[in-house]
C-alpha cells in the first residue's frame, strides 16, 4: 500500500508537469476537466473573484443527477467560496477525508440508499488519488504531507471546493461504475485491489502518453452498464429527493457543511 501510495504521489506530480507543458489539442475545445483545471491555475486566495470562478466550474462539472435549484446552489456556492477563500488563506483549516466519509454515509442513510451507496475511508481515498491523476492542479494540490518523505501516506486534509468535487464524483461513480458499485466492506476488501491493478494500468498508459504527447486522459472507466445496481440507487434517492422541500435541502446542506467543517 505504501509503495502504491508513493508511486501515485509521483505521478500526479509527473502529470502535472506534462499537463502543463503540453500543445492543447483539437482546437479550442475545452473539456470540463481542463476547465476545472484552468480556473485552479488562475484562482488566487485574495481574489474572490478568481476563487467563484473555481467553484462555478465545480458546480458546473457533469453529474449525474440534474442540478440543484438555483436558490440551494447560489447559497451553496456562496458559503464554499468564504470557505475557500478562508482556507487559501491559512485562516481556516481544511475538510477532513474521514469528514467526507460520514457525510456521504449520512446522506445514504436519510436518503434511503442502498448498502453499495455507502462509502469507506479506502475508497474515498482511493478516487482522491485517482482525481489528483486527471486534476493535478486542482486536486493534486495539496495531497502531499508537508515535508513528507517519499513512501509516507497522503495528506488526510483537503480544500473545501477539492472536497465538495470529491463527494460529487463518488455519487457519480456509484451510479455508472460497476467497480464502485461495492459496499464498504466489499470495496476494503475485494474491489480496492482491482483499482490498484486499474491505477498500475493508467500508470503504463501515462508513459506512452507522455512518449507520444496528447490531452490528459482520467483513469476511472465506466466499465458494463451496471442496470440493476443504478435502478436500485436512481428509485432509492429518487424517491427521497423528490419529497424533499426547498427547506429539507437547505437543511441537508447545513448539515453536510457542519460535518465539512464549512461555515
Amino acid at each position: 500500500m505504501i509503495r502504491y501510495v508513493a508511486v501515485l504521489v509521483l505521478s500526479v506530480f509527473a502529470l502535472g508537469a506534462w499537463a502543463q507543458n503540453s500543445p492543447p489539442q483539437g482546437g479550442n475545445q475545452v473539456g470540463p476537466n481542463q476547465s476545472i483545471e484552468n480556473k485552479a491555475a488562475l484562482m488566487k486566495p485574495d481574489d474572490p473573484n478568481s476563487v467563484r470562478a473555481l467553484v462555478d466550474e465545480v458546480f458546473n462539472f457533469p453529474r449525474v443527477f440534474p442540478r440543484m435549484p438555483s436558490l440551494m446552489e447560489n447559497t451553496a456556492k456562496d458559503r464554499l467560496v468564504q470557505a475557500e477563500i478562508l482556507y487559501q488563506q491559512g485562516k481556516k483549516a481544511g475538510v477532513q477525508d474521514g469528514d467526507v466519509v460520514n457525510v456521504l454515509n449520512d446522506l445514504a442513510e436519510k436518503l434511503g440508499a442502498p448498502a453499495h451507496a455507502k462509502t469507506s475511508l479506502m475508497q474515498v481515498r482511493d478516487l482522491r488519488m485517482s482525481l489528483a491523476l486527471s486534476l493535478p492542479k486542482f486536486m493534486g494540490t495539496g495531497i502531499a504531507r508537508q515535508g513528507a518523505a517519499i513512501g509516507e501516506s497522503i495528506s488526510p486534509t483537503m480544500g473545501p471546493s477539492q472536497a465538495v468535487h470529491l463527494m460529487a464524483t463518488l455519487i457519480d461513480q456509484k451510479f455508472h461504475n460497476p467497480l464502485f458499485q461495492a459496499t464498504p466492506e466489499e470495496w476494503d476488501q475485494v474491489s480496492h485491489q482491482k483499482f490498484i491493478d486499474e491505477v498500475q494500468a493508467s500508470q503504463e498508459r501515462l508513459a506512452r502518453a507522455r512518449a507520444n504527447p496528447g490531452p490528459p486522459t482520467g483513469t476511472l472507466r465506466a466499465g458494463a452498464y451496471p442496470a440493476e445496481k443504478r435502478r436500485q440507487l436512481e428509485e432509492s434517492l429518487g424517491r427521497s429527493i423528490s419529497a424533499l422541500t426547498l427547506t429539507d435541502g437547505l437543511n441537508l446542506i447545513d448539515q453536510a457543511f457542519a460535518k465539512l467543517g464549512i461555515d
